[in-house]
């Protein structure tokens, strides 16, 4: 019967580590990685997703979990243990003391058993790979929570009530995180090898964006490199190589608000050994129509902050500063900032009926 006991204590055993596993699981996942995971159609990503998202109940349903096996472990366990070892210790010592010694040292061996392999192994197995867990306890995790659903309720609303007396407000859902945060997650992403050095330079650039001014992040129209659409490819390559630079603007009339385009360093020189070096720079120079807008500078940088009819619009502020005036490049002068940023007569019919869109998507 002591055996039967001790057997029935290692599968309770195994059972506290099922509930330790899947509450780490919820707790560590991401859920944007979960929703790549749904995306993927990785099986157990949507469920996981559904729990992280009512992560009370389900951190409840786990803490009920780990107590009632803790208990069952305590009932069978120890005390078979203990009467195994009380035979042999009673040889040696007294009754009183072998009873004694025999219950501790079961207490001892039980409960080490069960921080091992109930508590610390599952908790660090699920820390590692929290995502992928979630995942494959979702299923069973569901079941044991609809079975003592009544009795989760109960608990999760008498702690929600006791919280609240303590002045904390359950109903709010914390999503994202700071940007101290953020910073934290890129370091950590770029040493675990997930990311480069120049992403997670990038990426953390971004925090300091709003730091800079425009003339620290764009190039006055004066300092520009230009090349006239007349000149040819060997005048067009020996002003890359002067100046450095591996694109050119090219302008039409030596006028620099005239731009014709862009040309790229790799464009001339397959155009210098496919026709020559006087053949003309215009034969290479074109523009490209796409079926849909691109996508505008700003809203690479910081989508969250620059609508495509609020960039043009000064009379919308910005979340950090106004738009209603603008520096000129070059002289430093503040001027009020036009609408459309002066080319009304060209691009305005390309915001027809966005007067209502999202300022801010």
């Amino acid at each position: 019967m002591n055996g039967l006991e001790l057997i029935l204590g290692a599968v309770l055993i195994a059972i506290n580590a099922f509930f330790v596993i899947a509450e780490y699981a919820l707790v560590r996942s991401r859920r944007s990685r979960l929703e790549v995971m749904r995306e993927e159609g990785l099986r157990g990503a949507a469920l996981a997703l559904e729990q992280l998202g009512n992560i009370d109940e389900y951190i409840s349903a786990v803490q009920i979990g780990v107590t009632m096996t803790s208990i069952g472990i305590g009932a069978l366990a120890t005390p078979a243990l203990a009467e195994i070892l009380k035979g042999p210790l009673g040889d040696v010592l007294s009754h009183g003391v072998a009873v004694a010694l025999a219950v501790a040292l079961s207490f001892l061996i039980i409960a080490s058993a069960q921080l091992i392999a109930g508590e610390m192994v599952p908790k660090f197995y699920a820390i590692n790979r929290a995502e992928s867990v979630a995942r494959h306890v979702a299923r069973p995790l569901r079941a044991f929570n609809a079975l003592f659903h009544p009795f989760i309720v109960a608990l999760t609303a008498v702690a929600n009530w006791i919280l609240g007396l303590l002045g904390v407000d359950t109903g709010l859902e914390r999503r994202g995180g700071s940007p101290d945060e953020l910073k934290r997650v890129i370091a950590e992403s770029y040493k675990g090898g997930h990311i480069d050095p120049g992403e997670a330079g990038m990426l953390t650039g971004v925090f300091h964006l709003h730091e800079q001014e425009a003339r620290q992040v764009m190039t006055a129209a004066p300092a520009l490199v230009t090349v006239d659409i007349s000149q040819d490819v060997e005048t067009a390559l020996q002003l890359c190589v002067s100046s450095g630079h591996t694109r050119l603007v090219v302008t039409e009339g030596e006028d620099r608000d005239r731009v014709r385009g862009i040309v790229h360093v790799s464009t001339l020189v397959r155009q210098l050994m496919q026709e020559g070096p006087h053949s003309s720079v215009k034969s290479i120079v074109h523009f490209s129509f796409t079926e849909k807008r691109p996508v505008s500078f700003w809203e690479t940088v910081q989508g969250s902050e620059y609508g495509f009819w609020a960039n043009v619009n000064p009379e919308v502020p910005h979340p950090r500063w106004s738009q209603a005036t603008e520096r000129v490049l070059g002289t430093n002068e503040r001027v009020p900032t036009l609408k459309w940023n002066g080319y009304g007569e060209f691009v305005a019919h390309l915001y027809d009926g966005l007067e209502k869109e999202r300022l801010f998507v």
